[in-house]
Order: C-alpha cells, then sequence, then structure tokens
C-alpha cells in the first residue's frame, strides 16, 4: 500500500476503484495525486479540462476524471512527438568523438 492510500482514509460506503477505495476525491487529493499545485488543480477544474461536480458545498473530482485526463495528456504528447519525426543531432567534428 502506498503512502498516500495510507494518508487518505477511504470515503464512507464508496465502491472500490482498484487503486485505493476511492471513487471521488476533493480538489486537494485529487492535486495530490496527480502531483500538482492545488491551485493548478483548481484551474483544470475551473477551464474543463478536469470534470468535477459540487455535492453540497464542496467540489468532487470522480477517479474517472483524473484517469482521462492522464489518457488525454498521453495521446496529445504522443501526437505532438510523433510529428516531430526523427530528430537529427548536429554533426560531431572530428575529434571530439572517438
Amino acid at each position: 500500500m502506498s503512502d498516500f492510500s495510507r494518508s487518505i482514509p477511504a470515503a464512507r460506503g464508496a465502491a472500490s476503484d482498484g487503486v485505493n477505495g476511492r471513487l471521488l476525491y476533493s480538489v486537494e487529493e485529487a492535486a495530490d495525486l496527480l502531483g500538482i499545485g492545488r491551485t493548478f488543480m483548481f484551474h483544470l477544474v475551473a477551464t474543463g479540462e478536469i470534470d468535477s461536480f459540487k455535492i453540497g458545498k464542496r467540489r468532487k473530482i470522480p477517479r474517472d476524471a483524473l484517469d482521462s485526463f492522464i489518457e488525454r495528456l498521453r495521446s496529445e504528447q504522443a501526437v505532438a512527438i510523433g510529428s516531430l519525426g526523427e530528430l537529427r543531432l548536429p554533426k560531431q567534428r572530428k575529434g571530439l568523438r572517438d
């Protein structure tokens, strides 16, 4: 069990998602899971890059919204890398490398 999953108590009555028993996270918890700051997480939520909803006064982020965000980043970066084509390094001058 990871240190993070031990530090956050499981939601009462929440079905297991296979990671650490949580379906919903607070903005702070979701930011911790992604390794980003709270302010940037609020920015991602406000711009719609990460889905969220309110339960009462609290904003919650579903685990699948985090998974979708990660997959979207991966695919966008794969496309960006693919569009670069083959990287070519500048020719080395003789004598600099054996």
